[in-house]
């Protein structure tokens, strides 16, 4: 079991290594290119290509008889490592895995990291299946692959193991546990051969003082209140879309295109997965208060319709981008009061809001630390992003991942 976790972490990441190249030749092909300080005219791609992207995307899913369904992938993955393993359709991941490349590429305000739970999954599933192991060998499996997405997607093999236990339910100590450390790490030496590169760069942060902690409180609360409404908000348009009968499914995520489209001609930088602007945000890029709450509402807004119209995608970058973007705000607004760099609040937003939203306050915290390389600010993260968990929690009581088991769509009414 132990060479087929490490065989699965491995390949595993070579999986999650093809598709962020090809979300990366999609968006730079299609849209990366465009000046966005030229004249509107030379802008069009901005347009044109996420309305073409959600439309391809919405026939393909419609060729393909993809089931049109509430809730989210890694839901999918939930219910394997808990319920059943050798039900979960593993055999979509050939379909969903290009798709959801195809989404991000034409500029869907959503990230990879979520389809790269979904690759890992769904090789250990293919694997148990064609091992012909048992229902427990199986699940082991899944949650390995799953923990190895995200190991790869973030070279952070420590906190992909928390991701599966705040997440899957997956226990710690167990000889589960073994086999998802074993993938992970090989998941993360895989990517660190193939893209040694950190996914941001965060300068050191100053000396954490007592006002930081007590404004740490404060911005994990807010954190957590968006988290949660966030959460609502994107089922919310799901169950409007899934309701929505007189216009086609396969036109659907073009609608969507239609304002990622509009907004993107004036917002760019809201288009697409926004490593760029997240790190523009933490080298402490001076943006005015006014752009920042664009940015924010932008980025926010669109994340909830790219994932209610269709488009497939996964929820920790546009978390990292929103939660850097309020963080900085919010260091805005400390800083008049007291002496302070906004960065660390912009660090500190990006654990806390993604805590909010997946609820998995541990693996948000590592998550930031690893992807930066910097732990100065650990103490701050865990602070933020434990409030914003048990805010979230006490607002909505459900993830972005459980929340349509536990609302399931008929206790809503369709329009």
């Amino acid at each position: 079991m132990l060479a087929a976790a490490l065989v699965l972490g491995a390949a595993t990441a070579v999986g999650v290594w093809l598709f962020k190249q090809t979300v990366y030749l999609i968006a730079t092909g299609g849209w990366g290119w465009v000046d966005p300080a030229g004249p509107l005219w030379m802008r069009w791609p901005l347009l044109v290509v996420p309305v073409a992207g959600g439309l391809l995307v919405g026939l393909i899913l419609h060729w393909t008889r993809s089931p049109e369904e509430p809730g989210h992938g890694v839901t999918e993955v939930i219910e394997a490592v808990k319920l059943d393993a050798e039900d979960m359709p593993y055999h979509r991941i050939g379909v969903k895995a290009p798709v959801a490349a195809l989404s991000l590429g034409s500029g869907a305000s959503l990230g990879p990291e979520d389809p790269a739970v979904e690759i890992g999954g769904s090789v250990g599933a293919l694997a148990g299946a064609r091992l012909g192991w048992s229902h427990d060998r199986v699940q082991d499996l899944v949650a390995t692959g799953a923990a190895a997405g995200i190991s790869a997607a973030f070279h952070a093999p420590l906190a992909a193991i928390l991701f599966t236990v705040e997440v899957f339910g997956v226990r710690l100590p167990s000889p589960r546990m073994a086999w998802v450390a074993a993938g992970s790490l090989a998941a993360w030496t895989a990517m660190r051969v193939m893209a040694p590169d950190l996914v941001f760069r965060i300068p050191e942060q100053d000396r954490l003082t007592l006002w930081s902690l007590l404004f740490g409180v404060l911005l994990g609360v807010v954190a957590g209140a968006v988290g949660a409404l966030l959460v609502r908000t994107m089922y919310a348009i799901q169950h409007a879309f899934l309701g929505w009968r007189s216009i086609p499914r396969w036109a659907k995520p073009g609608i969507g295109g239609v304002a990622l489209g509009l907004v993107g001609l004036w917002l760019p930088q809201v288009l697409g997965i926004g490593y760029e602007t997240i790190q523009g945000v933490v080298d402490g890029d001076r943006h005015g208060l006014l752009l920042l709450t664009t940015l924010l509402v932008a980025k926010l807004g669109l994340m909830a319709l790219s994932f209610g119209s269709g488009f497939l995608g996964g929820f920790f970058a546009p978390a990292f981008f929103g939660g850097a973007v309020m963080g900085a705000m919010f260091g805005l607004g400390v800083e008049i009061l007291v002496p302070g760099d906004p960065v660390t609040f912009a660090v500190v937003g990006m654990a806390a809001l993604l805590a909010g939203i997946v609820h998995a306050p541990l693996t948000a915290v590592l998550l930031v630390a690893a992807v930066s390389d910097n732990y100065a600010v650990v103490p701050l993260l865990l602070l933020a992003s434990l409030i914003a968990y048990s805010v979230s929690v006490r607002l909505v009581g459900a993830s972005a991942y459980t929340y349509p088991l536990v609302h399931p769509p008929d206790a809503h009414p369709r329009p």
